[in-house]
């Protein structure tokens, strides 16, 4: 019944491989939109030892890395070893990384994972901060301040003492709402947070539970920004208050201490 419909099977065949023929084509177009539409989904930065290493993954086609520093640095200063690795989906994986330069807390380093078209710019950065010393009982404040000025963001702290970091807190700036986790412990200043500055304050610290490493991370579209803070809790140091009762005290003991050495002295030659 085909082939009358078609007056003859042989245009019936014609008609049917065109038809073969458009479905392969636009099966094979789909997995070219699938494989072109592997875009930049987030990049992965952390500072260990004396490298920066910066990766992100799924990617096609393969993209550029680029690295920066704040202060800025010369080009030939700030060697990068870059790799892109195809997995078995044709999908890369970047890796890149920089050795630190100076001391560890000169620069604020900055990774761009850009793709092929130009289209998405992916950049994260880490600063790691010289040791904050504290002292227990007293409020201290944790410096974290974005690179720039940020319209929508999400900042969260984080708190590693010995293993896996705990979250503290987390705050939305669209919806201006804060998740805390330590509550009556720690808090941000929200009115510094509006401008990118999401310091933390610590109530009442102890010296051994709360000494440890404090992460602050700004995200915000295609950007991540991170400080890691070394926290030193100190003991509390006596107050002048009391300091001068220990030393009245102290003074006189020495008439009572002295006349007692002199009876023994005394008593010892007699």
């Amino acid at each position: 019944m085909m082939c009358e419909w078609m007056n003859t099977c042989k245009g019936n065949k014609g008609i049917t491989g065109s038809i073969t023929f458009l479905l392969i084509l636009l099966f094979t177009l789909q997995l070219a939109e699938n494989v072109t539409s592997a875009l930049i989904q987030s990049v992965r930065m952390e500072m260990t030892g004396e490298v920066v290493s910066c990766s992100s993954q799924n990617i096609y086609p393969a993209p550029e890395v680029a690295w920066s520093t704040d202060p800025l640095s010369g080009p030939e200063t700030l060697q990068n070893s870059t790799v892109k690795t195809p997995d078995s989906k044709g999908l890369y994986i970047v890796e890149s990384r920089v050795r630190i330069l100076g001391n560890v807390f000169d620069y604020a380093y900055f990774c761009s994972v850009i793709s092929a078209d130009k289209a998405q710019v992916w950049t994260t950065s880490i600063k790691k901060t010289e040791e904050l010393i504290g002292e227990a009982g007293r409020e201290l404040s944790i410096p974290c301040i974005a690179p720039q000025n940020l319209q929508n963001f999400s900042l969260t702290w984080t708190f590693t003492r010995t293993n896996d970091p705990t979250v503290i807190l987390s705050y939305d700036n669209r919806t201006r709402r804060t998740s805390n986790l330590w509550e009556g412990r720690a808090g941000l200043e929200q009115d510094q947070v509006l401008m990118s500055k999401g310091s933390l304050l610590l109530h009442n610290p102890e010296s051994e539970k709360h000494s440890g490493t404090y992460t602050c991370t700004f995200t915000g579209f295609q950007r991540r920004h991170m400080v890691q803070n070394q926290v030193n809790i100190t003991a509390r140091r006596p107050t002048a208050g009391v300091t001068n009762v220990m030393a009245d005290h102290m003074l006189w003991m020495i008439p009572a201490v002295s006349a007692i050495l002199w009876q023994s002295l005394w008593n010892y030659i007699h």
